[in-house]
C-alpha cells in the first residue's frame, strides 16, 4: 500500500473544547493518525533515528490530522490526472533538471512561454506540507503523470540547525503506472472511511454529548 496510516483510538485524540467549556468531538482531530508514504525502499515521513533520539516525538512516523493531507492530495488529483506533455517534461526529466527549474523560479528569473509551462507543471503539483509547522520549509512531494506513468519526486533532506536529519529518507523518485496510482486512492479511500467508521462509532461510546448538540465538522 503505498499510502499508510494508523489512526490514533478516540479517547487518545484532541477534544476540543467549545466557548462554553463543553467537550465537543471534532471529526477533523479525530483523524489523527501516524502515517507515511511507502515507497518499498524508502518510507517517506518517517522520523530518522538521530531526530528519535533528539527530540521528544510522538511517534516513528509523522504525527497529524491525516484528513489534513487528504484534503491536499485530493486537491491535486485533477491536475495529476492529465497527463504532461512529453516535450515539456523533456526539460524536467531528471531531478537535476527539476532542481535547476525550481531554483529559477524562486530566484524569480523571467521565463519563456515554454519555460512558464514547465514552472506550472512543476510547481503547482506540489502537495501542500505547509502544516509541518516544526520543520524546515524545503520539503518537497510532487506527483508527475507522464504518459502512463506517475512519478513521485520528494525532497524531504531537510534538518535542524545542528544538522540532525528530519527523515530517513532524502531525495529521489518512485514511479508507478497511472492506473496502479488510481488504485491506490481507491484502497487508500475504502480504508480511510472504514477506519473512520469505527471512530465516529468510538466517540459515541465513549463521549457523552449533552441533548440536541451535533458533532462537530472540519475538513
Amino acid at each position: 500500500m503505498l499510502f499508510q496510516f494508523k489512526m490514533r483510538e478516540a479517547v487518545d485524540c484532541e477534544i476540543t473544547p467549545t466557548e462554553i467549556g463543553k467537550r465537543c468531538p471534532s471529526w477533523f482531530y479525530m483523524t489523527d493518525s501516524d502515517y507515511f508514504i511507502d515507497l518499498k525502499d524508502v518510507k517517506l515521513f518517517e522520523n530518522s533515528k538521530e531526530s528519535l533520539e533528539k527530540y521528544p516525538l510522538m511517534s516513528r512516523f509523522f504525527n497529524y490530522q491525516y484528513a489534513r493531507f487528504l484534503v491536499d492530495l485530493f486537491h491535486e488529483l485533477p491536475r495529476i490526472a492529465c497527463s504532461i506533455p512529453i516535450d515539456i517534461f523533456a526539460h524536467i526529466d531528471t531531478l537535476d533538471k527539476s532542481e535547476l527549474l525550481l531554483d529559477r523560479i524562486f530566484n524569480e528569473e523571467k521565463f519563456t512561454a515554454t519555460q512558464k509551462a514547465i514552472e506550472n507543471n512543476i510547481y503547482e503539483n506540489l502537495i501542500n506540507v505547509g502544516y509541518f509547522i516544526q520543520l524546515p520549509s524545503n520539503i518537497s512531494c510532487r506527483f508527475f503523470h507522464v504518459n502512463n506513468e506517475i512519478i513521485l519526486r520528494y525532497d524531504v533532506s531537510g534538518h535542524d540547525e545542528d544538522g540532525t536529519p528530519w527523515w530517513t529518507a532524502t531525495k529521489g523518485e518512485y514511479r508507478l503506472s497511472y492506473q496502479d496510482f488510481i488504485a491506490e486512492i481507491d484502497d487508500l479511500l475504502n480504508r480511510f472511511f472504514a477506519r473512520m467508521d469505527r471512530q465516529v462509532e468510538d466517540v459515541i461510546k465513549f463521549f457523552t454529548l449533552e441533548e440536541g448538540r451535533k458533532f462537530k465538522y472540519c475538513c
